[in-house]
């Protein structure tokens, strides 16, 4: 199934702190999963989300890089266990979940002002996300280099039980490519071969990682 097939449900509020109105964007149903961050030495936050979350991820983060005045809120359920394997390894779900936000730096929204704009969301009103096969493109342009990441990084912080991913629409573009490819060849890997283990890691040149998890709920 390609990703232009997919829609998304969402709530829509506008949320006002002091003189300052945000419109968010929240998937109506959380993704189904974990997100936490571990300790030095390992990837700086692990996530598994269920085959169906990846393409609801992937359709939000299309959405978010082309959205610079929306905050995207994913919300995400936990499914397994502090402790438990990871399907396919050894590995251990680590530390406390995290939910997930996105939202470009032209908002130039602090991390510690989250907390309040989530308690005042509501259900404003429901709409409904479909995007074209284009909003899929990963437009990373050629000769990518060191040296222009560091000058538009995507910007990992935790504030308030939440990973808010702050960057351009260029730095989220550059990580389209590898959640689609995970969206739509992942599931397929799968049903070959149960024992596949199915990842991507969302990172930037000598920045902090992102390993998502193609998991069986």
């Amino acid at each position: 199934m390609q990703m232009s097939d997919h829609e998304i449900g969402v709530y829509v509020d506008i949320v006002r702190v002091r003189q300052t109105s945000y419109r968010v964007i929240r998937v109506a149903r959380p993704l189904d999963g974990w997100l936490v961050q571990q300790p030095p030495g390992w990837p700086s936050f692990l996530a598994g989300l269920s085959k169906r979350s990846v393409r609801d991820l992937t359709t939000a983060w299309a959405f978010a890089a082309r959205s610079p005045r929306t905050i995207v809120y994913l919300p995400i359920r936990s499914s397994h266990r502090v402790g438990q394997p990871l399907d396919g390894n050894s590995e251990l779900i680590l530390g406390p979940r995290l939910h997930l936000v996105l939202v470009h730096h032209s908002l130039q929204l602090p991390p510690s002002k989250w907390k309040v704009i989530r308690a005042g969301l509501g259900r404003d009103h429901t709409d409904t996300i479909v995007l074209p096969v284009s909003a899929y493109d990963d437009l990373e342009p050629t000769g990518l280099t060191a040296e222009r990441v560091k000058r538009d990084p995507l910007l990992l912080n935790v504030s308030a039980g939440t990973l808010i991913l702050i960057g351009s629409r260029q730095s989220f573009v550059r990580q389209l490519g590898a959640l689609r490819d995970l969206a739509e060849k992942g599931p397929a890997a799968q049903t070959l071969n149960p024992q596949a283990h199915c990842y991507v890691e969302i990172c930037e040149i000598g920045d902090p990682t992102i390993r998502l998890d193609l998991i069986a709920t």
